[in-house]
């Protein structure tokens, strides 16, 4: 007999004990899960789950009735011994499913990424024509500057090398999106997250400047705006990846 497909609905053709319980009654209908032929007795090689047990089994071409075959299959004894042989390394695993939401949170994740970059050209101080970017290689905040921040009075306000950094770490996150691996919303969240920290802690210091009057310009404003709805996006993305997938199990050797 040719090997039934995998979730072929079947028949129990006779009562099925195992070690004196009764497992499978006859006349009852299981699903096949897995055809997996048992390396020692391969005639055991239908994967099925007893709804008294709860555990799975390896049942015989002689154990079932194909649904085709139901109506035409002879009386059974009442009761018939079989040797059944478990499946102890059935395990089930969860997997990322595409969602409906996800195309929606690639797009405002790949928009933010890409304002995040673009802050980087912007002014970062007000009135003073520092931008990120030029904070990075020759002048910014403070009396100390690098390639990661500027320090001076005790501040640090850090440069746009960090829009950049995160801004391709969100715009990363949303590409990977398309393909529907949900697993890609944690690099949005991680991007958002990190970009909104650094953003804020560089808007707050600027403020706390005493006695001159400076204060955050407009490309520092939209790295913390862009990287906290990033940050949401992800969030949100994580949560409905994970709704999907609930439910949804693949069993695997």
């Amino acid at each position: 007999m040719a090997d039934i497909p995998e979730g072929t609905t079947v028949t129990i053709a006779a009562d099925i004990a195992v070690n004196g319980v009764l497992t499978f009654g006859r006349g009852e209908q299981v699903v096949v899960q897995q055809v997996s032929p048992n390396p020692q007795r391969p005639e055991y090689r239908y994967a099925v789950t007893s709804a008294r047990t709860g555990a799975w089994y390896l049942l015989r071409d002689a154990d079932i009735v194909p649904p085709f075959e139901t109506q035409a299959q002879p009386q059974q004894p009442v009761q018939q011994l079989v040797e059944v042989v478990q499946q102890p390394y059935l395990k089930r695993r969860r997997r990322y499913l595409r969602y409906r939401a996800g195309p929606i949170i690639s797009v405002l994740a790949g928009v933010s990424g890409l304002i995040m970059i673009i802050s980087t050209f912007l002014a970062w101080i007000s009135a003073s024509g520092v931008s990120g970017w030029s904070m990075m290689f020759s002048r910014g905040f403070g009396t100390a500057h690098n390639f990661l921040f500027s320090t001076g009075a005790s501040k640090i306000v850090f440069t746009g090398f960090w829009s950049l950094l995160f801004g391709i770490l969100v715009i990363a996150g949303a590409v990977t999106l398309l393909t529907g691996w949900g697993g890609a919303n944690g690099l949005v969240l991680t991007g958002g997250i990190l970009g909104f920290a650094i953003s804020v802690v560089s808007i707050v210091m600027i403020y706390s400047v005493k006695p001159i009057a400076i204060a955050p310009g407009p490309g520092l404003w939209l790295f913390a705006v862009f990287s906290m709805i990033a940050a949401v996006a992800g969030g949100v993305g994580a949560s409905q990846a994970r709704y999907a997938a609930e439910g949804q199990d693949t069993t695997v050797r």
